[in-house]
Formats: C-alpha cells, sequence, structure tokens
C-alpha cells in the first residue's frame, strides 16, 4: 500500500506538471496569435509566416489548407506514407 501511494503522489506531481506545461504551451499560443482574425486562411498565413521553414504550404498562395497526406491519428499503429517520415516538435 505504501509503494501504491508514493506512485500516486509520483504520478500527480507529474500530471501537474504536464498541466503547467501545457498552460503555458497554450499562453504562449495566444500571445502569438492575439488581435488577429482566427479564420482559417487567416490562420494558415499567421503560421507559415511566424514559423519559418515549417512544411505546411497555403493553397495557391491564396491561403487555406492542403491536406499532403492521409494519417489516422486515432490508430497507433498507423504507418507513414511511402516517401514520408515521422519527425516530433
Amino acid at each position: 500500500m505504501k509503494n501504491v501511494k508514493s506512485d500516486m503522489a509520483s504520478l500527480s506531481q507529474q500530471v501537474e506538471k504536464l498541466e503547467t506545461r501545457l498552460g503555458s504551451l497554450n499562453e504562449s499560443m495566444r500571445d502569438d496569435f492575439s488581435g488577429v482574425e482566427r479564420g482559417l486562411n487567416s490562420t494558415a498565413n499567421m503560421i507559415c509566416d511566424k514559423i519559418k521553414d515549417l512544411p505546411v504550404y497555403t493553397c495557391g498562395g491564396t491561403g487555406g489548407w492542403r491536406r499532403a497526406v492521409y494519417l489516422d491519428m486515432t490508430d497507433p499503429n498507423t504507418n507513414c506514407p511511402s516517401g514520408w517520415q515521422l519527425t516530433g516538435y
């Protein structure tokens, strides 16, 4: 029982750290894009302008999103299509 309490305390601390980190990331994104219309086209252009060398491109230079590849993100066994690779950011 003592080990379970210790494990729960450790897990609780890790969850608190994760909540803090997610909160700061959320604030950072809100600050980066504050005061700007949040339509899909505006957001796509803002992201491309804000984060250089991002492998996301706006459609025809006029904005919008284009799907380059389909991945079922709900399936942990999904593999990258041929010619693509998984990269963490």
